[in-house]
């Protein structure tokens, strides 16, 4: 049976219990949040000819896609364990390539690698439809919620004018509702509120037209849930969507962070219609600082994920290797554990003098070879 997310003010409720019941961390209240981590290529396919040659897996072999998906979902069962609560997806996949990266420029209107996700009309690919199809059929065995970006920067500028925008929105909109999924929060598109997109409708000051239309969309009765960011902290009149995304804008010990979402919280838009913040790309590193993103985020009540940061490489840029983690995304799955309190890994490493953060790699490794999976990780001493 699939699970059912809806939204309860701040708070996110799966099979109508809040995620994390009862559960605290350091004094702060962690039932209601969504822990998640972006995995934005897991169907990544590239339909230009000139760039798809630069798609090769990590063992040299021509990239393939039902490869591709097959290896994420075989990790999903992993990141479940670890108190992970969410994935976040992306119909035109993210950048398949780090900007530090000697590829074809990724900072463009429009991007040379081509997502078929989308036709020029804003017709929905049935290749894509495929694939995604399987995807979330996989979240939703494992008990996660998918967040779907329905438009990426770079990509949605191949849509033809405002119209194959709203064409395309419609098409997901009647794809998904068609599914009868109830885990899967539609996110209009990722960036929404920056000013990176070519369509004006996609443009902070629109944005809340897509989340109506997607709002709006119903078969039986049924609605989906919505996502748009906000710009500058400020909710526009008449912003339909059910949940906020937020840009990681996160900083050890940040006033400015902690007083602009005190600031949103007391804006009359969110006093009237409360409703869950999210930061879906957050960037890894030293997550066991008290001042780290992760812990300003959850003590503030924001539910945080990891996304596209050089910590985590191999598991977001392309070629991907699913079931070998870095060492920042080893810490940050760790971290969801200790805040989650999801069971402990085993730390009776022979080795004391590890550092307990070389220490905690060391115990996951083990755990991770022990389901038959690697870990990048190799720390003085481990077995």
């Amino acid at each position: 049976m699939k699970p059912a997310v809806s939204i309860s003010r701040d708070n996110f409720v799966v099979d109508g219990t809040p995620t994390h019941p009862g559960r605290t961390w350091n004094g702060h209240r962690v039932e209601g949040l969504l822990f998640h981590r972006r995995a934005s290529p897991a169907a990544f396919a590239d339909a230009n000819p000139k760039t798809r040659d630069l798609w090769t897996h990590a063992d040299g072999t021509p990239w393939d896609i039902d490869r591709n998906i097959s290896e994420f979902i075989s990790v999903l069962p992993v990141w479940r364990a670890c108190g992970l609560d969410a994935v976040v997806l992306s119909l035109q996949g993210g950048p398949p390539a780090h900007a530090n990266r000697p590829v074809p420029p990724w900072q463009s209107p429009i991007r040379p690698w081509h997502s078929p996700a989308f036709g020029g009309d804003g017709s929905l690919d049935p290749a894509t439809q495929s694939r995604f199809d399987r995807i979330l059929n996989a979240v939703a065995d494992c008990g996660l919620v998918a967040i779907l970006d329905l438009f990426t920067p770079g990509q949605a500028a191949r849509l033809n004018d405002e119209a194959a925008v709203r064409r395309a929105t419609d098409q997901v909109c009647r794809w998904l509702l068609g599914r009868g999924d109830e885990n899967v929060i539609v996110n209009v598109c990722q960036g929404s509120g920056t000013h990176n997109h070519s369509h004006s409708v996609l443009q902070p000051e629109r944005i809340k037209e897509l989340a109506r239309q997607i709002r709006d969309a119903s078969s039986d009765g049924r609605h989906l849930l919505v996502g748009a960011s906000v710009a500058d902290g400020v909710i526009p009149g008449g912003f339909v969507a059910d949940v906020l995304f937020s840009q990681p804008t996160l900083g050890r010990g940040s006033l400015t962070f902690r007083g602009a979402i005190d600031g949103l919280r007391e804006t009359t838009a969110f006093a009237e219609h409360p409703r869950p913040i999210v930061v879906c790309d957050g960037t890894g590193g030293d997550f066991d600082r008290p001042d780290s993103d992760i812990a300003i985020a959850t003590e503030t009540h924001i539910s945080w994920g990891l996304g596209d940061s050089q910590a985590l490489e191999r598991a977001e840029w392309v070629p991907v290797n699913w079931q070998t983690d870095s060492p920042g995304g080893i810490a940050y799955l760790e971290t969801v554990r200790s805040i989650t309190g999801t069971g402990t890994w085993p730390t009776d490493h022979p080795d004391v003098l590890l550092s307990d953060q070389r220490r905690m790699h060391a115990a996951f490794a083990l755990a991770l070879r022990g389901l038959g999976l690697k870990a990048d990780v190799t720390p003085a001493g481990a077995p």
